[in-house]
């Protein structure tokens, strides 16, 4: 180093599909799939004429009949996806199960529904020394009532207001339903809101007990964040599950499942239903799942069923992984997983992910196989940096089942990665996989890839072949529900040429009572290409209200969304942040839109909803833009090497990638330290108790912004010790965003009593400014710097014969009072007239070998 003076930053389909249409008139021709019923319970002794249900599903035929554990319903066929049903008496609580039955006969089943027996009361005003038994006497928290269930079948009755409790399990036999007044007399869960906040300590709920049969419906789960595990909100872990009218918002995991983990073992088959469910803004990180993840693992022989219906699963991330919105792994230790995965009526908008943003499949060994129905979806607007933007599936294993009426749209990935369906060339698809009435359309970088047949579908890219293909813009306009309905009915515009381009008549696919069009006139003859929708309603008798806004924050460059909740929200209402409107809207009832604020500087504004004769509400000062965005690790993320420099006492080095954060840098890195309890030679992993490591405040050892750890912190007797250590990158936004991977990285902390190798050079990077302000390069393995200052430079040619003017270490040169000796240094003395001060710097570690050659000239 020179002396220094001073002087005064898919798709691959296989070769082809079979199809087959079985036309019988307006009767639907597909296979009879009940996935809902809503709500999934009602108290035992409630006469069928005040216990009214809605079944929904697939191929529902006019003359259907739905029985309650063998007891007949009476049912009112509604559309061949829609059965009104009165609900028969029970005067016992039962767990029941419905099954609906098609002329043939055909039948499928919905489990659990359950009878309720005995009543739990939960009050934000109630107190745990109650004994809940009574709107008089509820208890305070949701986990205080859920402990009082016993007996048959339970209602545990939760009012609005927040509930700050985490990890609550539910057992078997019980409903947990929200949205209840405060004299538990009104059940509106849009205006009794019923907040289950962790406040970022742990996952919201789980169900307990495998095998377990629980109802929860009508809740808000929020601030759930589960470390080092899954599942960031709801876990459902080989239990008979129904997840129902509910808001997952804002939750996070460091592994897989932002929101909703759904996940299957070897013991227990099982079935989870989420319908009507909105699932908004959860991360996932170093797995895949940002809004939800079903994981079968070594499943063989046993009865797995997902049935995800008419839900709004928007803006969330997986930031690793796969999956920003849906995704279904298999693990690679166990095969033979095989899932049946049905998928209908959903909107899966605005989702990101490392790849498969919107929805994925990731098939881990060649005996995985999915089960697949998906029919009347949206896939829109979700990006990947990688392959994957809009339906994905990847890996091995086989995939069977129907791909019918759905809308893949302007999605995004990576460059020649499949932004818009995508099918992996190692996956086997079935001969029989039906895929039909689809619309691929504007999907960057392209919508298909490979050799793809299908029928009757609209692709952009060149088109595929196959019988009634078109490859012709669909003219998608802005409706209710999205900016993806086609355009019709006007006069002064072409219609969409995906219009009656279907592969058969609008009732058979189950159409007839749905849309394409924007002024919500239903899909009549034969059915149009693409997704679906319910006419839009009536406009509502009550005034215009907002309740609530969540998240009441997001990101300044306008990709997170927000659930907007209140009263009299008509058809074509619009919102506003500010001044500026909302890029997208979806108007989802009278009480629920979802929005998609526009970018903006960081700044708070208001939220205001208009309906279309101009009568508006809002939430003053209702959505914060901020940096919500955790640091970015461009190259393979956390920690790289853990490796001992064998210095003369014992020692390791932690050595990471540099990340970015273009909002709000400086990046520093958070480093964790962990004990490691070795297995076995040649074992993995190679600590047994490799997964209890989870990054917590006490195990936090250090916080620097170099890109290297110099550890000393070890005992001087016994064997060389085996540590785990995780390294997370955090910015300097206030509160502050955290990089979740859980990269780990052993090293044993061994030494050298004979050292005599000094740390890395500090190199030929000092810079003194002004003022005396010296500044130079970290040296990876130094805990103290020497600093040299001389009149005279010729008086570093003979390095023995001088000493460091300063020995600066932490405990005198600790300006950001992180716990290390800084690389910068205010020297406040000043040269005489007439001379100059010339500065060295050198590097000396534990053992205090120093980096002499930096003295040399």
């Amino acid at each position: 180093m020179t002396s220094q003076p001073r002087c005064r930053l898919l798709v691959r389909l296989a070769a082809f599909f079979t199809f087959a249409v079985l036309m019988s008139g307006g009767t639907a021709v597909f296979a009879l799939e009940a996935l809902s019923i809503n709500p999934a319970w009602v108290p035992k002794n409630t006469a069928p004429a005040s216990a009214v249900a809605v079944i929904r599903g697939i191929g529902f035929d006019p003359a259907a009949t739905v029985t309650f554990d063998g007891v007949a319903a009476t049912v009112t066929f509604i559309d061949s996806r829609t059965l009104s049903v009165q609900v028969p008496l029970s005067g016992v609580g039962k767990v029941a199960r419905v099954v609906v039955t098609n002329p043939g006969p055909v039948s499928d089943d919905l489990y659990p529904f359950i009878y309720t027996d005995k009543n739990i009361y939960v009050s934000s005003t109630g107190s745990d020394s109650n004994n809940g038994s009574s709107p008089a006497s509820p208890k305070r928290t949701i986990r205080g009532g859920v402990d009082q269930a016993s007996g048959v079948t339970n209602l545990v009755l939760v009012t609005e207001g927040r509930f700050g409790d985490n990890s609550v399990p539910v057992p078997t036999a019980t409903v947990v339903a929200g949205g209840y007044n405060l004299a538990f007399t009104t059940r509106d869960p849009d205006q009794f809101v019923t907040e289950l906040d962790s406040n970022k300590f742990n996952f919201n709920l789980r169900s307990f007990g495998l095998d377990a049969k629980v109802v929860i419906d009508g809740i808000t789960f929020m601030e759930g964040f589960r470390d080092g595990s899954s599942g960031g909100s709801v876990e459902f872990v080989g239990d008979q599950a129904v997840l129902s009218n509910s808001v997952i918002v804002g939750n996070q995991t460091s592994s897989m499942a932002g929101g909703v983990y759904v996940g299957f073992s070897t013991a227990y088959g099982g079935r989870t239903s989420i319908s009507n469910n909105v699932i908004l803004g959860n991360r996932s990180y170093a797995g895949p799942g940002g809004g939800i993840v079903i994981y079968p693992l070594y499943t063989s022989g046993n009865s797995l069923e997902v049935a995800i219906s008419d839900n709004y699963i928007v803006g969330n991330r997986s930031f690793l992984s796969r999956g920003g919105g849906v995704a279904m792994q298999t693990n690679s230790f166990y095969g033979y997983n095989t899932l049946s995965l049905k998928m209908a009526g959903n909107t899966i908008m605005g989702n990101h992910a490392k790849a498969g943003a919107g929805v994925d499949f990731n098939l881990a060994t060649m005996t995985d196989a999915v089960e697949l129905t998906f029919d009347n979806n949206l896939v829109a607007d979700n990006k990947a940096t990688g392959e994957g933007g809009g339906l994905t599936t990847a890996g091995l294993g086989m995939l069977r089942g129907t791909l019918s009426g759905s809308t893949i749209a302007s999605n995004t990935a990576g460059t020649g990665a499949g932004a818009g369906l995508t099918i992996g060339p190692a996956v086997s698809v079935d001969p029989a996989f039906m895929a039909r009435d689809l619309i691929v359309w504007n999907n960057i970088s392209d919508d298909s890839s490979g050799p793809v047949t299908a029928i009757h579908s609209d692709f952009g890219s060149g088109g595929v072949p196959g019988a009634g293909n078109i490859s012709a813009n669909p003219f998608f306009v802005t409706g209710l529900r999205s900016r993806f309905y086609l355009r019709q009915n006007d006069p002064n515009n072409p219609a969409s040429p995906a219009i009656d381009a279907g592969s058969m008549g609008a009732a058979p696919a189950g159409n007839d009572a749905l849309t394409t069009a924007a002024d919500g006139s239903p899909d009549m003859g034969t059915v149009d290409m693409g997704m679906h929708y319910a006419p839009a309603p009536p406009d509502s008798p009550d005034p215009i209200q907002v309740f609530r806004v969540d998240p009441p924050s997001g990101d300044m460059s306008g990709t997170d969304w927000v659930l907007i909740r209140g009263k009299g929200f008509d058809p074509g209402a619009r919102v506003n942040f500010g001044t500026p409107q909302a890029v997208n809207t979806i108007h989802i009832s009278h009480s629920k839109i979802l929005a998609q604020p526009p970018p903006r500087d960081a700044i708070i504004v208001d939220v205001i909803v208009t309906n279309p004769d101009n009568s508006s509400a809002s939430v003053v000062s209702g959505f914060r833009y901020l940096d919500n965005m955790p640091p970015v690790w461009q190259t393979t993320s956390g920690a790289q090497t853990a490796t001992s420099p064998l210095d003369c006492q014992r020692s390791l080095i932690v050595d990471w990638n540099a990340a970015t954060d273009a909002m709000t840098p400086p990046v520093k890195y958070d480093v964790h330290k962990f004990l490691c309890d070795p297995a076995p030679a040649g074992a993995s992993p190679p600590c047994l108790n490799y997964l209890d490591f989870i990054p917590t405040a006490a195990n936090k050892v250090a916080t620097t912004s170099e890109l290297s750890y110099y550890d000393t912190a070890f005992s001087s007797s016994g064997a060389d010790p085996k540590f785990l250590y995780i390294v997370r990158a955090i910015d300097s936004h206030n509160p502050l965003n955290r990089e979740l991977n859980l990269s780990k990285r052993l090293g044993t902390a061994g030494r050298n009593t004979g050292d005599t190798t000094p740390p890395a050079a500090v190199g030929n990077t000092l810079d003194v400014t002004g003022g005396g302000f010296i500044d130079w390069a970290f040296s990876r393995g130094a805990s103290s710097y020497g600093l040299y200052r001389r009149t005279n430079a010729a008086d570093y040619a003979n390095p023995p014969a001088i000493t460091p003017f300063l020995v600066l270490t932490a405990a005198n040169n600790d300006l950001d009072l992180d716990g290390f000796v800084d690389t910068q240094f205010n020297d406040t003395g000043v040269p005489a007239v007439g001379q100059c001060f010339f500065y060295k710097v050198t590097a000396r570690d534990v053992c205090n070998i120093e980096t002499k050659n930096e003295l040399l000239p």
